[in-house]
């Protein structure tokens, strides 16, 4: 790789990077120039192949700079530069000017001429120095007549100017050279080169420019570049550059303390893939590049992760512009970015100081919406029953009163608690809390606790144990504080342990400690939440389907008591391992010096342990409506049940689940229900009730502790019929159930109205329809009447002419089979007016016992010529023998199939196939008879046609080529017959048309008894 490749680009001398081993590594464009050679071919090649000079491969591997002059080979003199550096070397070469001979100038006028207005300096010298030609018009500045120096030595006219007399000497040794050099203050290059004749130095001669101002931009770059390099060195942000492969061309110091690399030549050259740590990383670094280098348009303010060397994580805000070269071409890109980490940080820590705000907030308001659900709902079982008591107050000793006294009496209690704990909290958060030591038998005071506790649990089916030390007499503690601890920790085991569990509680000391532990076998808590439990206001279950009420206040309480009292609590718990609470309290016994015995309190404190058993009601008469209550609160579901059941069939269930299951093994009449229940809550069971078709119709009224317009909204947009906020009368309460009664009865006897109504629409659509079929087939009648007298006289005629000619047996067989034939038609002819008369006159035909496969083999050869003319393929899918015989009205059963064959013939167009099968099958109801299925493989029947094909008169055949009566025909014989016909079509796939009918009856009797209906037929 060149260094600073986009400068070295722009050099007009040539530059080679040889390696130690003397092959060249990379070359720039004027090399190529100069070498006439791609830089393809350049590169790899020998440096001693290119430039055959015996010391320029000890001069690459040597200290010092070194300048010769060598052949390229092609004839040419390069002036060589040879810079040494520990990795290989760097070769600068330029073109050397070819020797001079001193021409004759006086005898070339012209071109002194040209040299005296040049603005370059000509002159040589001989073997002694002497100048032989001095033509200097770039030393007219400085000299007013510089030609007055040939003659005179240059060693003594330039005496002063120490690099042109040492260039002099060089010179007449032989040696071409350039040097540069300060001349009166111009700044001169000079270039000289020997002269020989027959081998030996006679002189030389030179070529001097001025390039003063060229040096003084080259210094002015070099001022600038150091500049650069400074502001490179200095600013505070990362810094590279890269070229059009997104290989790295330059850095600053800043940008390779980000990398594991500690000088810029290790980065020059290299990839992100090469530089950072992750490929994740540098896929995504080299991504943006392209986008930069493709685009031609900068990035700023990416924010980019990277992981340092270190294994430390940053974050970089970085900005790439698109390098461009003088065509206008992106060559490369520019990068600058700067460590974001700490602002990222303080970002990050800044979001988790919001989520920590945003959280107690959240868990505010959650204690919030929980303490008012339950304060509500006590409130609303203390006024209610008050209410109730007060209207009927000439009885109040009755069991009624006292359940309802009771009741207020429990839920009052548990108001007190809830008021005593959030007290307890707000002392606790203005630091005003602090124990009252008094000497406590803790003992004692453990035991009429759990004592207390035993009614509850058996209530709960929960075994309550307890072990307790005997040896720890009286202790100094604040005996309410002790109290409240163990409460909330028995209270919590009792409310989370399932029926069939366990609660033990255990007290002991040791060497000055005192140690409560409450256990159970409850559902465990997750090792992940043992810190949020006792947090205030955290509950593990907050959502408004939760199964066990509380403020989140208990444990919280628990922990900041244990800490008043010196003590510390512990949670030892898994999931499905139930929970250990450890409470350490020391034991000082110094306390006891300045405390008397506090006495026992006379009488224990009641209330401390809720025992709820829902009330046994009688069995409710059946007339009533029924309600069906779903409310997780065992008092409430008592009380609504009280103030209800006089009126209504009540169903109580304690969450929103069961009380689907119930609704849907019955349906009641009303539904009331909590919003705040266990495994389902209110607004779901709304929603999955008026999602079922089979309930949707049930009102549903809600009663939650969520009073606020948002919530009651909210209960009405779910589809619920009535809200009712908490506390509540039982006259209102009362009222509302009635109104979504009424509700109710009038949404079924719309219901009922409706479909009375459509009834008798129906009814009177059929009645409709029966009166057109009426008139149709009135209309036929009249004609089939009129026509019938002027068929049958011709078909007679025509008939008694054939038998004649028949038994005069005439001799020609084509004669006699078509005088059969004629017969034969003429008597199918009559039999069909005869059937259409009976159609028009609803006057059921004869039925006569026939074989099927008769009928069958008659229908196949009357059929196949016209078949055979219209190149239809007719296909006969029976055998004779396993057909069955029928009772039907044979002309009635030809004139059905035959209608059914033509409407197949017309539908299957030449080349097309109709088949015809039959077989004995049972039918639908189980009696036994035969399927036929004429089967073509036609157009089809559109699904609009279907519907209408058997209606009378209805045609898909073109004007003038059908009548609409075949299937009509064909429908009401099988109709007639107790059988059925089917048509199964689909446009471009052929129509099948299957008629089933019953077979002969078992006994032969039936066939004797049709004996004279059969010949009657023959006789007609």
């Amino acid at each position: 790789m060149l260094p600073g490749a986009e400068f070295t680009e722009l050099m007009d001398d040539a530059l080679l990077v040889v390696s130690p081993a003397g092959a060249v590594e990379a070359a720039n464009a004027a090399a190529e120039r100069l070498l006439g050679a791609e830089r393809a071919a350049l590169i790899g090649r020998d440096l001693a192949s290119l430039l055959p000079h015996s010391a320029l491969d000890q001069a690459c591997r040597g200290i010092d700079e070194v300048r010769l002059c060598t052949d390229d080979g092609r004839g040419t003199r390069l002036s060589v530069r040879v810079v040494p550096r520990p990795e290989g070397a760097w070769i600068v070469l330029r073109p050397e000017p070819a020797p001079l001979v001193a021409p004759d100038l006086k005898s070339d006028q012209h071109l002194r001429a040209l040299l005296s207005h040049a603005p370059v300096v000509l002159f040589a010298c001989d073997a002694r120095g002497v100048l032989t030609l001095n033509e200097p018009h770039g030393l007219s500045p400085l000299r007013p007549h510089p030609g007055d120096d040939v003659g005179r030595s240059i060693f003594e006219t330039y005496g002063d100017i120490p690099w042109v007399v040492d260039a002099a000497h060089r010179a007449l040794a032989g040696e071409s050279l350039t040097a540069v050099g300060a001349l009166r203050g111009v700044l001169y290059e000079a270039h000289y080169s020997p002269i020989r004749v027959d081998g030996v130095v006679q002189g030389f001669i030179g070529v001097a420019l001025d390039v003063t101002e060229r040096e003084q931009t080259i210094a002015r770059y070099a001022s600038q570049q150091a500049v650069f390099k400074y502001v490179l060195a200095n600013v505070p942000q990362a810094i590279f550059w890269k070229d059009r492969d997104s290989r790295y061309l330059g850095c600053n110091q800043h940008f390779l303390q980000s990398t594991r690399f500690t000088s810029l030549e290790e980065v020059i050259g290299k990839t992100d893939y090469e530089v950072v740590a992750s490929r994740e990383e540098a896929d995504f670094f080299r991504m943006m590049d392209d986008k930069v280098m493709r685009s031609g348009v900068p990035i700023l303010n990416i924010e980019e992760p990277l992981r340092l060397s270190d294994g430390t994580d940053s974050y970089l805000l970085t900005s790439k512009v698109p390098i461009r070269d003088d065509s206008g071409e992106v060559t490369g890109l520019l990068g600058i970015h700067v460590d974001i980490t700490e602002r990222k940080r303080m970002e990050l820590e800044l979001q988790r100081a919001k989520e920590a705000a945003d959280a107690a907030l959240r868990a505010k308001s959650e204690f919030l919406t929980t303490i008012s659900h339950e304060l509500r709902t006590p409130l609303a079982l203390i006024l209610g029953p008050l209410e109730s008591l007060l209207a009927g107050a000439d009885d109040l000793r009755g069991e009624q009163a006292r359940s309802a006294l009771t009741r207020m009496w429990r839920n009052a209690s548990r108001l007190g608690r809830l008021v005593d704990d959030i007290l307890d909290y707000q002392k606790l958060e203005a630091g005003k809390l602090r124990p009252t030591w008094e000497p406590v038998d803790v003992r004692g005071l453990v035991l009429d606790i759990v004592l207390d506790a035993e009614p509850a649990a058996q209530a709960a089916g929960i075994d309550l144990r307890h072990a307790l030390a005997d040896d720890l007499g009286v202790v100094p503690l604040d005996r309410r504080m002790f109290e409240k601890i163990l409460l909330n920790l028995l209270g919590n085991a009792l409310k989370f342990t399932p029926a069939g569990g366990a609660v033990t509680v255990a007290l002991a000391g040791d060497r000055g400690r005192l140690h409560l532990t409450v256990r159970d076998t409850g559902p465990g808590i997750a090792p992940d939440e043992h810190e949020r439990v006792f947090q205030r206001f955290e509950q593990l279950d907050s959502s408004i389907s939760r199964k066990h009420e509380g403020t989140g206040l208990g444990l919280a309480i628990v922990r900041e008591f244990a800490a008043e009292l010196g003590g510390a609590v512990e949670l030892h718990s898994a999931l499905g391992q139930g929970a250990c609470f450890v409470v350490d309290l020391p034991i000082d016994a110094d306390r006891l010096v300045d405390l008397a015995a506090a006495p026992a309190p006379a009488v224990a404190p009641r209330g401390r342990f809720d025992v709820v058993v829902d009330d046994v009601r009688p069995e409710p008469a059946p007339d009533l409506p029924r309600l069906l209550v779903a409310d997780d609160n065992p008092d409430m579901r008592a009380y609504i049940a009280a103030v209800l059941g006089p009126d209504y069939a009540v169903e109580l269930t304690a969450n929103g689940l069961d009380a689907l299951q119930a609704a849907r093994a019955r349906p009641p009449d009303v539904i009331l229900a909590d919003v705040m229940m266990p495994e389902m809550d209110g607004y779901e069971l709304v929603t999955r009730l008026k999602r079922d078709d089979d309930l949707r119709h049930v009102p549903v009224v809600l009663l939650s502790a969520k009073a606020s317009r948002e919530e009651t909204a909210r209960g009405l947009d779910v589809g619920a019929d009535d809200y009712l906020p908490k506390p509540f009368a039982a006259v209102e309460l009362r009222s509302r159930v009635r109104a979504a009664l009424r509700l109710h009865r009038t949404h079924l006897e719309v219901v009922r109205q409706k479909q009375a109504l459509e009834q008798a629409l129906g009814a009177l659509q059929d009645a409709q329809e029966q009166l057109v079929q009426s008139s149709k087939m009135a209309a036929v009648g009249a004609l089939v009447a009129g026509l019938s007298h002027e068929l049958n006289n011709p078909v007679a005629v025509i008939r008694m002419s054939a038998q004649m000619l028949l038994r005069r047996s005439p001799r020609d067989p084509f004669v006699r089979r078509a005088l059969e034939r004629i017969e034969r038609h003429s008597q199918r002819c009559a039999a069909l007016v005869d059937a259409l008369l009976a159609y028009t006159r609803r006057r059921p035909p004869g039925a006569e016992r026939c074989e099927l496969a008769q009928v069958l083999h008659w229908l196949v050869e009357l059929v196949r010529p016209e078949a055979d003319e219209r190149g239809v393929r007719l296909i006969a899918g029976f055998t004779g023998a396993s057909l069955p015989a029928l009772v039907v009205h044979r002309p009635s059963l030809e004139s059905a199939l035959l209608n059914i064959f033509g409407n197949a013939a017309d539908a299957t167009g030449p080349g097309g196939a109709i088949e015809i099968e039959a077989r004995g099958a049972p039918g639908g109801d189980g009696r036994d008879g035969a399927e036929i299925v004429i089967r073509d493989s036609g157009v089809g029947i559109a699904a609009h046609d279907l519907p209408h094909v058997f209606e009378p008169f209805y045609t898909t055949k073109p004007p003038g080529k059908g009548t609409g009566l075949g299937l009509s025909m064909a429908q009401k014989f099988v109709r007639a017959h107790g059988g059925t016909i089917r048509i199964d079509s689909e446009l471009g796939r052929g129509t099948a048309v299957r008629l089933w009918l019953p077979l002969l009856p078992p006994d032969a009797a039936a066939a004797d008894d049709l004996a004279p209906v059969q010949a009657t037929e023959q006789a007609r």
